[in-house]
């Protein structure tokens, strides 16, 4: 990427491609970030999904009646 240096002496974009090719790479990087923390938080959530309590969630819908969970239960 050319670079032409500001009245401060830092560097500074020369050109539209250079700006865009630095926004692209700042998207990307919180892009990639992001994704790691969205299959962390998604990994417990897809296993929460594996219970009876979804069976039970399931069948009542399809009964039309109101689910019993055996997790909200009191003795």
């Amino acid at each position: 990427m050319s670079r032409i240096m500001t009245s401060a002496g830092t560097p500074t974009c020369a050109s539209v491609q250079d700006a865009m090719g630095w926004t692209k790479y700042s998207a990307n990087k919180r892009l990639r970030n992001a994704a790691s923390a969205f299959d962390t938080s998604t990994a417990p959530e897809s296993l929460a999904f594996a219970g009876s309590e979804v069976c039970e969630g399931v069948a009542s819908y399809r009964e039309k009646l109101a689910p019993v969970f055996v997790s909200l239960k009191r003795d």
